[in-house]
C-alpha cells in the first residue's frame, strides 16, 4: 500500500474515532446525574472493562466504559438485539458499509453511520 492510501485509511479511523467519542460524549452530558458527574459520593473502585463474551447472542460483545461505552458485532437476530438493549445500549454507531438494519424497530433512536469499506472515506 502506497503512502496516500496509508494516510487516508489513518484519517479516516481518526475522523470515525472522534465522531464516535462526539457521540458518546453527547450521550453521557444529555443523561449524566449528580452522582455520575462528581456531585454526589465518589465510588471506592474503579470498574474493570470485561472482554469479549465468548459464546453470546450478540458477536464480540465486551464493555468497554462500565455504563457509557460497549462494542460489538451485528446483533445475530431479533432476541438478540432485545439483549443489546437490555444491556443499556441506546445509541448505535454502524461503521459496515451497508446501511439496511431499520435500528429503530429494535427500539434505538439514535444512529451514526459512518460507512468503512476497505478503508475508504466515508
Amino acid at each position: 500500500m502506497n503512502f496516500g492510501k496509508r494516510l487516508i485509511n489513518v484519517v479516516a479511523i481518526n475522523v470515525a474515532l472522534a465522531l464516535f467519542g462526539l457521540v458518546v460524549m453527547a450521550q453521557t452530558n444529555s443523561t449524566s446525574t449528580p452522582e455520575q458527574t462528581g456531585g454526589g459520593e465518589k465510588r471506592s473502585e474503579t470498574p474493570q472493562p470485561r472482554g469479549p463474551e465468548p459464546k453470546g447472542l450478540v458477536p464480540r460483545f465486551g464493555i468497554v466504559w462500565e455504563g457509557k461505552l460497549t462494542r460489538s458485532g451485528k446483533p445475530k437476530d431479533a432476541e438478540a438485539w432485545k439483549w443489546l438493549r437490555e444491556q443499556g445500549t441506546n445509541s448505535i454507531v454502524n461503521f459496515r458499509a451497508s446501511n439496511d438494519i431499520d435500528y429503530s424497530s429494535y427500539g434505538f433512536g439514535k444512529i451514526l453511520w459512518i460507512p468503512m469499506d476497505n478503508g475508504r472515506l466515508p
